[in-house]
Protein backbone atom coordinates (compact mmCIF):
# COMPACT_ATOMS: atom_id res chain seq x y z
CA UNK A 1 0.00 0.00 0.00
CA UNK A 2 1.18 3.47 -0.72
CA UNK A 3 1.70 5.77 2.63
CA UNK A 4 0.41 9.09 2.05
CA UNK A 5 0.69 11.93 4.42
CA UNK A 6 -2.65 14.40 4.09
CA UNK A 7 -1.77 17.79 6.29
CA UNK A 8 -4.73 18.91 8.29
CA UNK A 9 -5.12 22.38 8.39
CA UNK A 10 -6.24 24.23 11.80
CA UNK A 11 -6.66 27.97 11.40
CA UNK A 12 -7.19 29.90 14.96
CA UNK A 13 -8.18 33.74 14.57
CA UNK A 14 -6.54 35.59 17.28
CA UNK A 15 -8.19 39.57 17.55
CA UNK A 16 -6.01 41.99 19.41
CA UNK A 17 -7.50 44.79 19.14
CA UNK A 18 -9.74 46.81 17.01
CA UNK A 19 -7.30 47.69 13.70
CA UNK A 20 -5.22 44.34 13.87
CA UNK A 21 -6.10 40.51 12.54
CA UNK A 22 -3.42 38.34 13.51
CA UNK A 23 -3.40 34.39 11.91
CA UNK A 24 -1.91 31.43 13.47
CA UNK A 25 -1.93 28.02 11.08
CA UNK A 26 -1.00 25.01 13.00
CA UNK A 27 -0.39 22.07 10.68
CA UNK A 28 -0.98 18.57 12.08
CA UNK A 29 0.24 15.36 9.97
CA UNK A 30 -2.00 12.08 10.07
CA UNK A 31 -0.41 8.86 8.32
CA UNK A 32 -3.19 7.37 5.85
CA UNK A 33 -3.37 4.24 3.73
CA UNK A 34 -5.18 4.69 0.69
CA UNK A 35 -6.45 1.38 -1.23
CA UNK A 36 -5.63 0.40 -4.69
CA UNK A 37 -2.39 3.20 -5.04
CA UNK A 38 0.33 0.64 -5.78
CA UNK A 39 3.29 1.94 -7.42
CA UNK A 40 4.99 0.49 -10.06
CA UNK A 41 6.53 -2.30 -8.73
CA UNK A 42 9.43 -3.28 -11.17
CA UNK A 43 12.62 -1.37 -12.16
CA UNK A 44 10.97 1.29 -14.25
CA UNK A 45 8.61 -1.34 -16.17
CA UNK A 46 4.89 -1.01 -15.55
CA UNK A 47 2.26 -3.59 -14.68
CA UNK A 48 0.89 -2.62 -18.62
CA UNK A 49 4.16 -3.18 -20.11
CA UNK A 50 4.35 -6.58 -18.39
CA UNK A 51 1.49 -7.49 -19.50
CA UNK A 52 1.90 -6.67 -22.73
CA UNK A 53 5.54 -8.45 -23.24
CA UNK A 54 3.94 -11.80 -21.55
CA UNK A 55 0.59 -11.97 -24.12
CA UNK A 56 2.89 -11.15 -26.74
CA UNK A 57 5.27 -13.98 -26.44
CA UNK A 58 2.34 -16.45 -26.17
CA UNK A 59 0.48 -15.10 -29.48
CA UNK A 60 3.87 -15.24 -30.78
CA UNK A 61 4.71 -19.02 -30.39
CA UNK A 62 1.29 -19.72 -29.32
CA UNK A 63 -1.12 -18.43 -31.33
CA UNK A 64 -3.31 -17.03 -28.26
CA UNK A 65 -3.38 -14.60 -25.25
CA UNK A 66 -2.19 -16.57 -21.94
CA UNK A 67 -4.85 -17.38 -19.53
CA UNK A 68 -5.21 -15.52 -15.86
CA UNK A 69 -2.91 -18.43 -15.08
CA UNK A 70 -0.18 -17.96 -17.01
CA UNK A 71 -0.31 -14.34 -16.28
CA UNK A 72 -0.12 -14.72 -12.91
CA UNK A 73 2.86 -17.56 -13.53
CA UNK A 74 4.47 -15.34 -15.88
CA UNK A 75 4.75 -12.70 -13.70
CA UNK A 76 5.81 -14.06 -11.01
CA UNK A 77 8.93 -15.18 -13.14
CA UNK A 78 9.63 -11.83 -14.18
CA UNK A 79 9.12 -9.65 -11.43
CA UNK A 80 11.87 -9.15 -9.15
CA UNK A 81 13.88 -7.75 -12.38
CA UNK A 82 11.70 -7.91 -15.96
CA UNK A 83 14.99 -7.08 -17.46
CA UNK A 84 17.18 -9.87 -16.89
CA UNK A 85 17.42 -11.68 -19.69
CA UNK A 86 17.99 -14.91 -17.34
CA UNK A 87 14.32 -14.29 -16.07
CA UNK A 88 12.68 -13.55 -19.47
CA UNK A 89 14.20 -17.09 -20.79
CA UNK A 90 12.63 -18.60 -17.75
CA UNK A 91 9.17 -17.28 -18.79
CA UNK A 92 10.18 -17.91 -22.35
CA UNK A 93 11.28 -21.18 -22.57
CA UNK A 94 8.46 -23.27 -20.83
CA UNK A 95 6.72 -22.45 -24.30
CA UNK A 96 8.28 -24.26 -26.59
CA UNK A 97 7.85 -27.50 -24.73
CA UNK A 98 4.47 -27.30 -25.03
CA UNK A 99 2.70 -29.41 -27.93
CA UNK A 100 0.77 -26.41 -28.87
CA UNK A 101 3.80 -24.67 -29.63
CA UNK A 102 4.72 -27.45 -32.25
CA UNK A 103 0.77 -27.25 -33.54
CA UNK A 104 1.57 -23.65 -33.99
CA UNK A 105 4.71 -24.13 -35.76
CA UNK A 106 3.77 -26.49 -38.10
CA UNK A 107 0.23 -24.19 -38.56
CA UNK A 108 2.61 -21.37 -39.80
CA UNK A 109 4.81 -22.92 -42.29
CA UNK A 110 1.97 -25.19 -43.72
CA UNK A 111 0.54 -21.66 -44.91
CA UNK A 112 3.83 -20.71 -46.36
CA UNK A 113 5.04 -24.20 -48.36
CA UNK A 114 1.50 -26.21 -48.41
CA UNK A 115 -1.63 -23.74 -48.72
CA UNK A 116 -2.34 -24.81 -45.26
CA UNK A 117 -3.15 -28.24 -45.19
CA UNK A 118 -3.60 -29.51 -42.19
CA UNK A 119 -3.65 -32.80 -41.04
CA UNK A 120 -7.64 -33.86 -42.06
CA UNK A 121 -6.60 -32.50 -46.04
CA UNK A 122 -3.01 -34.83 -45.31
CA UNK A 123 -5.16 -37.90 -44.89
CA UNK A 124 -7.81 -37.01 -47.28
CA UNK A 125 -5.29 -37.41 -49.92
CA UNK A 126 -3.46 -40.36 -48.49
CA UNK A 127 -7.28 -41.88 -48.70
CA UNK A 128 -7.38 -41.30 -52.37
CA UNK A 129 -3.83 -42.13 -53.61
CA UNK A 130 -4.65 -45.28 -51.39
CA UNK A 131 -7.77 -45.93 -53.39
CA UNK A 132 -6.59 -45.22 -56.74
CA UNK A 133 -3.86 -47.92 -56.16
CA UNK A 134 -6.20 -49.79 -55.29
CA UNK A 135 -8.32 -49.52 -58.32
CA UNK A 136 -4.92 -49.82 -60.79
CA UNK A 137 -4.15 -53.42 -58.52
CA UNK A 138 -7.93 -54.42 -59.49
CA UNK A 139 -6.89 -53.39 -63.71
CA UNK A 140 -4.35 -55.06 -63.30
CA UNK A 141 -2.23 -51.74 -63.48
CA UNK A 142 0.46 -52.81 -61.53
CA UNK A 143 3.49 -50.36 -62.88
CA UNK A 144 2.19 -47.35 -61.14
CA UNK A 145 2.80 -49.31 -57.44
CA UNK A 146 5.81 -47.59 -56.77
CA UNK A 147 5.01 -44.18 -57.49
CA UNK A 148 1.61 -44.59 -55.44
CA UNK A 149 4.08 -46.12 -52.77
CA UNK A 150 6.22 -43.14 -52.50
CA UNK A 151 3.26 -40.65 -52.49
CA UNK A 152 1.66 -42.17 -49.58
CA UNK A 153 4.87 -42.53 -47.47
CA UNK A 154 6.43 -39.11 -48.14
CA UNK A 155 2.62 -37.74 -46.96
CA UNK A 156 2.57 -40.05 -43.86
CA UNK A 157 5.49 -38.46 -43.21
CA UNK A 158 4.30 -35.18 -43.74
CA UNK A 159 1.32 -36.24 -41.38
CA UNK A 160 4.05 -36.92 -38.64
CA UNK A 161 5.93 -34.40 -39.13
CA UNK A 162 4.86 -32.50 -35.97
CA UNK A 163 4.77 -34.93 -33.46
CA UNK A 164 8.31 -36.33 -34.44
CA UNK A 165 9.55 -33.26 -34.51
CA UNK A 166 8.66 -32.33 -30.73
CA UNK A 167 9.61 -35.97 -29.97
CA UNK A 168 13.63 -34.96 -31.31
CA UNK A 169 13.31 -38.15 -34.22
CA UNK A 170 13.60 -35.50 -36.91
CA UNK A 171 15.80 -31.96 -36.57
CA UNK A 172 14.22 -28.90 -38.16
CA UNK A 173 16.07 -29.49 -41.38
CA UNK A 174 13.97 -32.85 -41.96
CA UNK A 175 10.63 -30.62 -40.58
CA UNK A 176 11.42 -28.20 -43.71
CA UNK A 177 13.00 -30.99 -46.09
CA UNK A 178 9.17 -32.86 -45.51
CA UNK A 179 7.40 -29.35 -46.64
CA UNK A 180 9.11 -29.38 -49.80
CA UNK A 181 8.66 -33.23 -51.06
CA UNK A 182 4.97 -34.16 -50.59
CA UNK A 183 1.82 -34.04 -53.16
CA UNK A 184 0.35 -31.04 -51.77
CA UNK A 185 3.50 -28.89 -52.65
CA UNK A 186 3.94 -30.70 -56.05
CA UNK A 187 0.41 -29.16 -56.68
CA UNK A 188 1.25 -25.88 -55.98
CA UNK A 189 4.35 -25.83 -57.92
CA UNK A 190 3.89 -27.66 -61.29
CA UNK A 191 7.11 -28.11 -63.36
CA UNK A 192 10.57 -28.11 -62.24
CA UNK A 193 11.38 -24.62 -62.77
CA UNK A 194 8.47 -23.30 -60.58
CA UNK A 195 9.47 -26.03 -57.89
CA UNK A 196 13.03 -25.04 -57.96
CA UNK A 197 12.01 -21.05 -57.47
CA UNK A 198 9.37 -21.60 -55.27
CA UNK A 199 11.57 -23.90 -52.85
CA UNK A 200 14.48 -20.84 -52.75
CA UNK A 201 11.49 -18.11 -52.16
CA UNK A 202 10.44 -20.38 -49.61
CA UNK A 203 13.16 -21.60 -47.60
CA UNK A 204 15.71 -18.56 -48.55
CA UNK A 205 13.23 -15.67 -49.22
CA UNK A 206 15.35 -15.19 -51.90
CA UNK A 207 15.46 -15.90 -55.30
CA UNK A 208 18.22 -18.45 -57.24
CA UNK A 209 20.93 -17.11 -59.57
CA UNK A 210 21.17 -18.25 -63.07
CA UNK A 211 23.17 -20.71 -62.10
CA UNK A 212 21.65 -22.39 -58.88
CA UNK A 213 18.21 -22.63 -60.83
CA UNK A 214 19.74 -23.94 -63.80
CA UNK A 215 21.15 -26.76 -61.16
CA UNK A 216 18.04 -26.91 -59.19
CA UNK A 217 16.08 -27.25 -62.37
CA UNK A 218 18.72 -30.65 -63.68
CA UNK A 219 18.88 -31.94 -60.23
CA UNK A 220 14.58 -32.44 -60.39
CA UNK A 221 14.84 -33.88 -63.69
CA UNK A 222 16.98 -36.54 -62.44
CA UNK A 223 20.19 -35.04 -64.57
CA UNK A 224 23.59 -34.80 -62.36
CA UNK A 225 24.17 -31.63 -60.99
CA UNK A 226 26.23 -29.67 -58.51
CA UNK A 227 24.32 -27.21 -55.81
CA UNK A 228 25.57 -25.58 -53.08
CA UNK A 229 28.88 -27.43 -53.98
CA UNK A 230 26.42 -30.80 -52.92
CA UNK A 231 26.55 -33.25 -56.05
CA UNK A 232 22.91 -34.70 -56.95
CA UNK A 233 21.06 -36.09 -59.50
CA UNK A 234 16.87 -36.35 -58.10
CA UNK A 235 14.27 -34.59 -56.53
CA UNK A 236 15.09 -35.53 -53.48
CA UNK A 237 18.94 -34.99 -53.88
CA UNK A 238 17.71 -31.50 -54.08
CA UNK A 239 15.51 -31.10 -51.21
CA UNK A 240 17.97 -32.81 -49.05
CA UNK A 241 20.57 -30.43 -50.56
CA UNK A 242 18.99 -26.99 -50.02
CA UNK A 243 17.89 -28.06 -46.20
CA UNK A 244 20.79 -28.28 -45.30
CA UNK A 245 23.06 -25.42 -46.68
CA UNK A 246 23.61 -21.78 -45.20
CA UNK A 247 21.09 -20.32 -46.82
CA UNK A 248 18.54 -22.42 -45.23
CA UNK A 249 20.05 -21.42 -41.79
CA UNK A 250 20.28 -17.93 -42.90
CA UNK A 251 16.39 -18.18 -44.34
CA UNK A 252 15.33 -19.68 -41.22
CA UNK A 253 16.99 -16.43 -39.00
CA UNK A 254 15.28 -14.16 -41.24
CA UNK A 255 11.75 -15.74 -40.94
CA UNK A 256 12.32 -15.89 -37.29
CA UNK A 257 12.97 -11.87 -37.01
CA UNK A 258 10.12 -11.26 -39.86
CA UNK A 259 8.03 -12.82 -37.66
CA UNK A 260 9.09 -11.54 -34.33
CA UNK A 261 10.17 -8.01 -34.94
CA UNK A 262 8.84 -7.68 -38.47
CA UNK A 263 12.24 -6.55 -39.81
CA UNK A 264 15.04 -8.28 -41.83
CA UNK A 265 18.21 -9.06 -39.29
CA UNK A 266 21.30 -6.81 -40.26
CA UNK A 267 24.90 -8.47 -41.39
CA UNK A 268 25.88 -8.51 -37.74
CA UNK A 269 22.84 -10.47 -36.57
CA UNK A 270 22.87 -13.06 -39.30
CA UNK A 271 26.79 -13.60 -38.65
CA UNK A 272 25.96 -13.60 -34.99
CA UNK A 273 23.70 -16.04 -34.82
CA UNK A 274 24.56 -18.82 -37.97
CA UNK A 275 27.36 -20.41 -36.48
CA UNK A 276 24.76 -21.23 -33.44
CA UNK A 277 22.13 -22.58 -35.60
CA UNK A 278 24.45 -24.57 -37.84
CA UNK A 279 25.77 -26.28 -34.38
CA UNK A 280 22.84 -26.92 -32.76
CA UNK A 281 19.93 -27.06 -35.16
CA UNK A 282 17.68 -25.24 -32.38
CA UNK A 283 15.14 -23.49 -33.85
CA UNK A 284 13.61 -22.85 -30.17
CA UNK A 285 16.79 -21.31 -29.45
CA UNK A 286 16.76 -18.95 -31.72
CA UNK A 287 13.24 -17.86 -30.98
CA UNK A 288 14.20 -17.28 -27.07
CA UNK A 289 17.30 -15.16 -27.87
CA UNK A 290 14.60 -12.95 -29.72
CA UNK A 291 12.10 -12.78 -27.89
CA UNK A 292 14.22 -11.86 -24.04
CA UNK A 293 15.88 -8.99 -26.12
CA UNK A 294 15.02 -5.73 -25.37
CA UNK A 295 13.76 -4.70 -28.49
CA UNK A 296 11.16 -7.57 -28.64
CA UNK A 297 10.33 -6.72 -24.61
CA UNK A 298 9.82 -2.91 -25.65
CA UNK A 299 10.73 -1.93 -22.45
Amino acid sequence: MARVVIALLAVLVLLSGPSCTKRMEEIVYVDTLIAGNDPPPYDGVSSLQLNIYINRMYIDLLGREATAAEQQLARETLQSDPRDPVRRDSAVAPLTRMPVYYDRLFELASQDFINGADSAEIAGIMFLIAYMWHLDSLAGNLQNYVFYQAELLKLDALLENTEQYQAGVITVNDFFRRLLENWFYDQVNMGSENFVKAAFDDLFLQHPTEAELAAGIAMVDNAPAILFGQNGNSKGDFALIVTQSDAFYEGLIRKTYRQLLARDPSTDELVRHLPLLKQTNNWQLLQRQIIISDEYAGF
